[in-house]
């Protein structure tokens, strides 16, 4: 009976290893296409559709996969979370014939509060809010109220390539301003490799970037990629900057015995949660309370924020 079972585990065996060899290219073969990566590549190729002011989208989501020969589906899952029926919601098209697919389909859905997110081999058009969700980023709104990414989601199949031809092809897919610095040296040549499916586009080039033992700084929707020295000693000057200007602030109007904490260590204040510029304060010629503490506001009695429980106007402040 061993010995049987044996022999059935070395049939098995043999016929994984036969398996696994068959699949495996041969000299000179061009290794299999990944379904991703040609997918990617058609949606950077142009999209003509035919101009509409009102296509349902489903008819849209069609004529899409029509086109480009790229299956497209509607998350009707998370439709339902958002108390939506795709059937009710209409696109508009415009008439351009020179756009990419990834421009064409940004501009049809994000006007309806949609997008779409790239799977291993179809496109999914979701509501933004679950792309965000999805993403894990935070859901911001717009003035209007409609949920907005921080920084648009990203999608790239990178296999050994030069950190600057990576980075150079990102922000060309996806209208991201990157820089590479000079202090970056050749680093910025390193080859990298990465699977990026709908990452954040600040989280995407970090990721690019690290391989390269390199650093990102943001400054507003810029990304400048440089080295840890150099990501270090911006850092310290801003800190500096930031310093200069409570200290400046501090002289031009002590209301209250009220000041302004050091940069970096307030809880609630200008800055926010971050502490940017935190409030601290209290009581008319007493010492102050410690930096950026954020106990006091500009009333000299208050608990929390400009004014706090007895500030500027009663009990709740300015």
């Amino acid at each position: 009976m061993v010995r049987a079972l044996g022999i059935v585990g070395l049939l098995v065996f043999a016929a994984t290893v036969h398996r696994a060899v068959a699949d495996e290219p041969k000299a000179g073969e061009a290794a299999p296409a990944d379904p991703t990566a040609q997918l990617l590549a058609k949606l950077r190729q142009p999209l003509a559709l035919a101009p509409a002011d009102e296509l349902q989208l489903p008819e849209f989501a069609a004529q899409v996969e029509k086109v480009t020969g790229i299956p497209v589906s509607i998350n009707r899952d998370a439709f339902r979370g958002d108390n939506s029926r795709p059937e009710e919601i209409t696109v508009r098209v415009a008439g351009a014939r020179k756009l990419a697919g990834t421009v064409v389909l940004r501009a049809a859905l994000g006007g309806e509060g949609l997008t779409y997110l790239v799977r291993r081999d179809h496109v999914e058009i979701v509501p933004t809010a679950f792309a965000l969700r999805e993403s894990r980023q935070p859901v911001k709104t717009d003035a209007n109220g409609d949920p907005v990414a921080a920084y648009p989601l990203v999608s790239a199949v990178v296999k050994n390539v030069p950190l600057n031809a990576a980075l150079d092809d990102l922000a060309a897919d996806h209208d991201l301003t990157v820089i590479l610095s000079p202090q970056a040296g050749d680093q910025k040549a390193a080859f990298v490799s990465a699977r990026l499916l709908n990452v954040p586009a600040d989280k995407a080039v970090e990721l690019l970037a690290l391989q390269a033992d390199l650093r990102v700084v943001k400054r507003g929707p810029a990304f400048l990629v440089t080295t840890k020295d150099h990501a270090e000693g911006l850092f310290n000057e801003r800190m500096d900057r930031l310093r200069q200007q409570a200290e400046l602030e501090n002289q031009r109007r002590p209301v209250g015995g009220c000041f302004i904490g050091q940069p970096g260590l307030g809880v609630c204040g200008f800055g926010g949660c971050n502490g940017n510029l935190g409030i601290a304060g209290g009581q008319p010629g007493q010492p102050p309370a410690p930096p950026g503490g954020g106990l006091t506001g500009f009333g000299g009695l208050g608990m929390i924020g400009v004014g706090g429980k007895i500030g500027f106007g009663g009990e709740y402040g300015i």
